[in-house]
C-alpha cells in the first residue's frame, strides 16, 4: 500500500513539474488594432423628364420630386389620352459599401394610367427594370431608373388645364450583403 501511495505522489509531482516547464515556455501576446467599417449611403436625383408630344404642341409635362428615402412623387400636368411621359431618376452610391437596388413599389393608380419603371440596357435602349438578381452599384457609380407613364384612350377627357394624376413610386435599396 505504501508503494502505491508513493507511486501516486511521484506521478503528481511529475505532472506538476511538466506544468511548470510548459508555463515557462508560454508567453502572452496582446494585439491592439482598429477596425474601420464602410459607410452605406445612396442619393436619389431627378435627372429630367420628357414626353412624346410634338415640339410645337408642348402643353403637358411630367414633374418628379424625390425625398431622401427614395419616394418619388410624380405629377402629370395638362395630360391627355394617348401620350407617354418619361422621367429619369439617378441613384448614386456615395458610401464606400456597395448598394443593391432590390425592389420597387408603385402606389395604386386608375386603370387608364399605366406606370412602369425602366432601365437602360447595354445598347442604351429602355427596357423593363429587372431586379432579379438585385442591381449592385459601387462607390461613385450611378444607376438610372426611368419612370414611364402612359395615358390610355380610356383616360378622362377633362384633364386639360389641370393636374391629371399624382402617384408615388418607392425604390428600395440596401447594403449589398443584406440581400
Amino acid at each position: 500500500m505504501k508503494k502505491v501511495t508513493l507511486l501516486g505522489m511521484v506521478l503528481v509531482l511529475c505532472l506538476a513539474a511538466v506544468g511548470i516547464g510548459y508555463a515557462g515556455w508560454v508567453k502572452d501576446l496582446d494585439i491592439n488594432g482598429t477596425v474601420n467599417t464602410g459607410t452605406y449611403d445612396v442619393v436619389f436625383e431627378e435627372a429630367g423628364g420628357w414626353d412624346t408630344e410634338a415640339t410645337d404642341k408642348n402643353v403637358s409635362e411630367i414633374q418628379c420630386v424625390i425625398d431622401a428615402e427614395g419616394v418619388l412623387q410624380v405629377t402629370l400636368i395638362d395630360a391627355y389620352p394617348c401620350i407617354d411621359y418619361y422621367n429619369e431618376v439617378d441613384i448614386h452610391c456615395v458610401g464606400t459599401v456597395p448598394a443593391h437596388i432590390y425592389a420597387y413599389e408603385i402606389s395604386e393608380t386608375p386603370l387608364w394610367l399605366e406606370v412602369e419603371l425602366l432601365m437602360y440596357d447595354e445598347a442604351g435602349n429602355l427596357v423593363p427594370l429587372v431586379l432579379q438578381p438585385a442591381v449592385q452599384i459601387h462607390y461613385c457609380e450611378t444607376f438610372a431608373v426611368v419612370v414611364h407613364v402612359h395615358l390610355t384612350n380610356d383616360a378622362p377627357e377633362d384633364l386639360g388645364g389641370a393636374t391629371a394624376e399624382t402617384f408615388t413610386a418607392k425604390i428600395f435599396t440596401g447594403q449589398y450583403n443584406e440581400f
